[in-house]
């Protein structure tokens, strides 16, 4: 039985926004031991900590 990874920060077609960026390949590599850890995908981890490093700023997306 596979695990399907979860989405715990939908967001809905017309707000989404795609990226392309660049981390090493120790970065990629400790974000996803995190994801498989966690059972979530690498972009709900990153879109995670994304989320935590703009609340730590004072910012809210808005929606």
């Amino acid at each position: 039985m596979k695990n399907t990874p979860k989405s715990r920060h939908p967001v809905s077609d017309s707000s989404v926004e795609r990226l392309s960026i660049s981390i090493s390949s120790e970065e990629k590599a400790a974000l996803e031991k995190i994801a498989t850890e966690k059972k979530v995908s690498l972009a709900w981890v990153i879109r995670d900590a994304v989320s935590r490093y703009l609340a730590g700023q004072g910012q809210t997306p808005s929606e």
